[in-house]
């Protein structure tokens, strides 16, 4: 669990850097560090399970589905939500 919270803790500053930005190369710099993030076997794997299209975002940005995934992934880290690791 501690991995999980500190690798969330990196994704979440990665999806703030992304929501916050205007600029293009910023955007993209940001969905290529999100992707990267999310692409740990753990993350992954809860991704998968919620139709999340990882692989997809540093070419086409974040989809509703990743962004719900990011949402989870903080919930679970927070002790908001119960997930079997």
């Amino acid at each position: 669990m501690k991995e999980w919270q500190d690798r969330n803790e990196l994704l979440q500053s990665a999806y703030k850097e992304y929501l916050l930005t205007s600029k293009p190369k910023e955007k993209e710099a940001a969905c290529i560090q999100i992707q990267r993030l999310l692409e740990w076997d753990p993350f992954m794997i809860f991704c998968v399970d919620h139709d999340a299209d990882v692989f997809g975002i540093s070419r086409y940005g974040l989809d509703s589905q990743s962004e719900q995934c990011i949402s989870l992934i903080d919930r679970i880290a927070k002790g908001g939500m119960d997930y079997d690791f």
